[in-house]
């Protein structure tokens, strides 16, 4: 080799963009949900360590959404359900929130470049705001259904 970073295998995606991030979630959110039922969860822990890849690398959770809604795959078969699109997003954003609260209490963030932004201040924001940042879906109304649904 010349010395540099090893080759990555040719057709996979590259972990180290939002796009490249997002076709993971993408085709593990799916296998993660078919396989749910039979109490294998390698799939799902594949999808939460994409995601806080993602949240390590400062990507935040509308960019990897408007990411999704664009990945060609359908690993489903199909386009995936309103309800299941919402539900990709509520997985997603517990886990970033997840990685917020650990990373607070310890004391340090530890991923490569800044964090994003503390979740609850984007969930926070006018939904103006939101709209002009591409995130026309209403991720935020979204993400508060869940919550509330989840009580």
């Amino acid at each position: 080799g010349s010395g540099g970073k090893p080759a990555r295998p040719e057709g996979l995606p590259d972990g180290k963009t939002p796009g490249g991030i997002a076709t993971i979630l993408e085709a593990t959110f799916v296998h993660a949900c078919m396989e749910m039922g039979t109490g294998y969860v390698d799939t799902l822990k594949l999808f939460i360590a994409s995601a806080v890849a993602g949240y390590d690398q400062g990507f935040t959770v509308p960019a990897l959404v408007l990411e999704l809604g664009s990945v060609g795959t359908q690993t489903a078969g199909r386009p995936l359900a309103r309800d299941e699109v919402e539900l990709r997003t509520l997985w997603l954003s517990l886990v970033y929130m997840t990685c917020q609260q650990v990373r607070r209490k310890s004391g340090g963030g530890g991923g490569v470049g800044a964090p994003p932004p503390p979740l609850c201040s984007f969930l926070e924001r006018p939904l103006h705001l939101w709209e002009t940042e591409g995130d026309s879906r209403g991720f935020r109304s979204c993400f508060l259904h869940w919550c509330v649904r989840a009580k």
